[in-house]
This record gives structure tokens, sequence and C-alpha cells, in this order.
């Protein structure tokens, strides 16, 4: 089995510290647990530490103890539960095909007091980082892509109209929304919002065709919706539905259309003078923030710097997600070559002249705007 010390999850565990201080003598034996997964010997270790102590460090505790309830709330799948999602995919998969996932650390557990538990994800993680699945998850990207292509290309051969919107179709939606049983005490009003398309150039003739409760639909909000109530009853659950149905269509503005519509920044324009201007009602700069928020380095980095090349890359990703499997060696500069799983997100990443860029919106140090774009 897998224990904590084998699978760091770098961002939650030593970034805090960093900025703590010097370590307490109490702390190295509370480290040692939660790298066991003895997680309730730690609480129960701090709850004892004397009253002085509990007061002094209460930061301390709590991040400590915030760690190891995030970390639980990221293993919550019973083995039994991962084996199932996993034989939908792999029927025969065999205990050595597991035991290898988990040595290699392609498959997210590790033990909790004394019981193991899969990461929430772990199952979905797997097909992307076992090597044997590769070619399958290339196979069902590829094809995914064929489907949405032929549509992609049935919509461009229909002409547009005078708004650039073609091949309207008409759509039935039907949403559901279940409140499990005794979620709320019984006689209680349950009251929920849920989405509905507003009229647009691309959507257009709604009608609300049917719901189990009476409705009531948003008027003159961006956020439209509809809403429902219903008073809970003892030991059932609780139902909300509604079905509409809209025409929508598809509207293409081609990269180079967008581009063509954008124009230098114009520093010496009265509208550029006015949405920067230190003015009431619209932004007060202190001389703290002027040291920070530089409006001629927004307007270079959009007009001319990394924020145009963003603009003009065919692929790009914000905040994309990443999970990877590192040597211990690569991902803290230990002298280890046992494999850590790194989590995180990338801030910005795009492709330009069929190579990856990336960019990191976060800095330590001020050393000019060009430094800083």
């Amino acid at each position: 089995m897998t224990t904590l010390k084998k699978l760091f999850v770098l961002w939650l565990v030593f970034v805090p510290f960093a900025l703590l201080g010097q370590v307490p003598s109490w702390q190295p034996q509370i480290d040692e647990c939660i790298a066991h997964g003895d997680f309730a010997r730690a609480e129960k270790i701090m709850d004892k530490l004397p009253r002085k102590v509990r007061k002094a460090d209460a930061v301390r505790i709590d991040s400590l103890k915030t760690i190891m309830q995030r970390i639980r709330k990221d293993f919550t799948m019973t083995p039994e539960e991962g084996l199932s999602l996993i034989r939908e995919r792999v029927p025969n998969v065999t205990a050595e095909q597991l035991a290898r996932w988990k040595a290699n650390r392609q498959l997210e557990v590790m033990t909790i007091d004394g019981k193991e538990w899969w990461f929430r994800k772990s199952v979905r993680n797997l097909w992307l980082l076992a090597p044997e699945f590769e070619a399958e998850q290339q196979q069902s990207s590829d094809e995914s892509f064929a489907i949405r292509r032929k549509y992609y290309l049935q919509a461009m051969r229909t002409p547009a109209d005078a708004n650039g919107v073609r091949d309207w179709r008409r759509i039935n939606v039907t949403f559901k929304l279940d409140v499990d049983a005794d979620a709320v005490p019984a006689g209680e009003t349950l009251r929920v919002w849920m989405p509905i398309p507003y009229e647009n150039l691309r959507q257009r003739n709604i009608v609300v065709t049917g719901s189990n409760h009476p409705l009531t639909m948003s008027e003159g909000s961006l956020h439209h919706t509809v809403y429902m109530e219903a008073v809970a009853e003892a030991g059932k659950p609780t139902h909300f539905e509604y079905s509409f149905k809209y025409d929508v269509g598809e509207r293409h503005i081609a990269q180079q259309d967008l581009l063509a519509m954008l124009e230098p920044y114009d520093t010496t324009r009265a509208e550029y003078k006015r949405y920067t201007g230190n003015e009431p009602r619209h932004v007060t700069l202190t001389p703290a923030m002027r040291e920070v928020v530089r409006p001629r380095m927004l307007a270079a980095f959009f007009s001319e710097g990394p924020g145009a090349r963003m603009l003009r890359a065919e692929t790009l990703h914000r905040e994309w997600m990443f999970t990877l499997a590192m040597t211990a060696r690569e991902a803290l500069g230990l002298d280890s070559d046992e494999t850590v799983m790194v989590q995180g997100s990338i801030d910005c990443c795009f492709i330009e002249d069929g190579q990856w860029v990336l960019i990191d919106y976060k800095t330590d140090r001020d050393e000019g705007d060009q430094a800083l774009i």
C-alpha cells in the first residue's frame, strides 16, 4: 500500500510552513504521523498538547489539521468502488496490474488510519498516467474530433443570416435536480434556481413546455433562471424537473476577423485617459496601488507583448490542471529516484510556431515593467 510519505501533495503540505518560522519541538512527531497516514493519532497528540502550547501554536495546529482534512476529502474512494470503475474499461484486470499501477504511482492510493483509500480522481488519472492506455486515449480523442468535425463542416456549408448565424436547430431540453431524502428537515421549503437560455443572436423562440412544480422565470437579468420551490417530506427525496425548447444556431467568427478588429493601444486617446484616469466613481489609485497597477504595462501586454501572442495562438489553455509523475530528485531535489505525484495548474500556455509557450503570472521581485511582461 502507498503511504503519504510516498505520495507528496507538494503545494498542500510543504508551502504553508515556510512562513511559520521555527518548527516547534512537538511537530516532528506530528509530521511523522501524517507521513504514515496516522491522522487520528496526530490529531490526538495535538489535542493533548498543553493549553499554553495550543494557544501559542494555534495557527500551526490549525494548518496541520486542515491539511489532514483536505487529504481526507481528496481520498474518498474505496478500493471496491475504484476496482468497479476500472473493470468497466478493463474487465479482466488482475491483482498484478493493480500492484504495478500502485507501485508506479499511476494509481493514486494511500493508507489513512490503517485503511486504504483511493484518490477521488485516481481512476480517471490512471487512463492518463499508465502507458498501456495511451494509444486508446489518443484514439478516443481522434474519434471525438472526427464526430465534431462532421458537424463543423455541416454548419459551415449552411448559408449565414445577416448576423452571421447559420445551421439553426430546434432543441428540446429537460433539467432535473434531486435533493436526497432527509437532507433538510421535513416541512422546510426547498428553493431552487435552475438555468434557462435567454434570447440573443444565437438563441430564440424559448418556450417552457412543462414542470413538476409551479415555475417562475427571471426577467431582465443576465443570469437567466427558472425558480421553483417545494416542501420537503420525511423519508422522501425532493424532485425538481422542467422542460423547454428553443432554436439555437452556430455563429462562427474567423480568427483573422477577430484580430482585424483589434487596434493598437493609443494612450493619447480620450477614451484611454478616461478609463485609466484616477477619478471618482471609477477607480481611485492610491500611491501604493500605483506601484502595482500599471496601465501602460497592461496596454503593452495585450497590444504588442505576450498578450498579443496569446490572442493569435491557435491553441490556448488557461488555468490548465495537470497531474505529473516525477522522481523525488526532479521534483524536490532529494537524493532519491522514488516516484512522487505533482499536481497543480498552469497559469497559461499556448502553441506558437509548433512549440508550446508557458506563461507564469507570479513573481516575487519587481524589476521594472519589461521584466514583469
